[in-house]
């Protein structure tokens, strides 16, 4: 089987827009994500990569269209103001995919920016802005769960919207199954990671800064983490070591395709792995790689 390749073009525009003409769900016959256990497996890494970067697409018919091949009996898209989840029936499982902070939209610069804490009921301090977010589109997703009834129910998200979703399956600990959470910031304080009881998964993508911030100190990093290295493969989160000598890895082999890219002409290739980690079509395409068989 071939292994999927990241996109060509290095230009901002193409890693964090454009995610209409991906191809969604591509083979999923061949990875069922088996919805009702709340184990971490490769495969539900990559569904729900698959429908955190879903929730990016601007068309809306467009992305109920990109559901009907794995399956989805039912989907809901939640728009308000800038902030949009996608609520997903596979049989008896739903699914909640929160979009992340999209560059072009003012109010989600100001969310991400709201590093003030708020109190989170009696489960510790969260990031304000991130907790604001939730807030703006709770009443809309409520409702939406109350009706829908389900067995289990899983959060997913990438960068504004992984923050979300910790939160959201915090709020619904209860009757969630699980989540996970992509290119995630910090986003509570150890009060409320020590008492974050549901099954929450985070992948982070070699040099992706987003998950250093906000700075280390007052916020943490709750669940169990895993780790996309320089050549695409996934492991448990390694030691500072290793991750510094595969930060270089993956910095040396940007600069690079770069360095081809910029002789050839293409003057928008950035030159930032930092930034270029964090792209939500990264995501998908190692996790795609992954469940397949073929990273590396």
């Amino acid at each position: 089987m071939d292994k999927r390749s990241l996109p060509s073009s290095l230009a901002f525009s193409d890693l964090f827009s454009r995610f209409d003409d991906y191809d969604y769900f591509d083979r999923h016959q061949k990875l069922p994500a088996r919805w009702g256990t709340s184990a971490f497996s490769k495969n539900k890494a990559w569904w729900l990569a698959e429908l955190a970067q879903l929730s990016y697409v601007s068309d809306a018919a467009a992305i109920v269209h990109a559901f009907r091949p794995p399956g989805a009996t039912e989907v809901t898209v939640i728009d308000v103001q800038d902030l949009r989840c996608l609520v997903v029936r596979f049989g008896a499982s739903v699914v909640v995919a929160f979009r992340g902070t999209v560059v072009s939209r003012r109010e989600n610069l100001f969310t991400d920016a709201r590093v003030l804490s708020s109190a989170f009921g009696r489960r510790g301090h969260v990031h304000q802005g991130f907790y604001q977010a939730l807030k703006s589109v709770w009443r809309p997703l409520n409702q939406v769960l109350r009706k829908r009834g389900f067995r289990y129910l899983w959060f997913t998200g990438h960068s504004l919207g992984a923050a979300m979703a910790i939160l959201a399956a915090d709020k619904l600990a209860d009757v969630t199954t699980g989540c996970f959470a992509y290119g995630c910031p910090r986003v509570g304080d150890k009060v409320f990671c020590k008492q974050l009881k549901v099954p929450l998964y985070r992948i982070v993508n070699n040099n992706d800064i987003i998950d250093q911030l906000p700075p280390p100190g007052w916020y943490r990093h709750a669940g169990e983490a895993y780790y996309i290295d320089s050549k695409g493969l996934l492991w448990p989160m390694p030691g500072m070591w290793h991750r510094i000598q595969e930060s270089y890895h993956g910095n040396m082999e940007l600069l690079a395709k770069v360095w081809q890219l910029w002789r050839a002409g293409d003057w928008q290739a950035l030159p930032f792995d930092w930034l270029n980690d964090h792209s939500p079509k990264h995501y998908s395409i190692h996790l795609w790689n992954v469940a397949q068989g073929v990273a590396g």
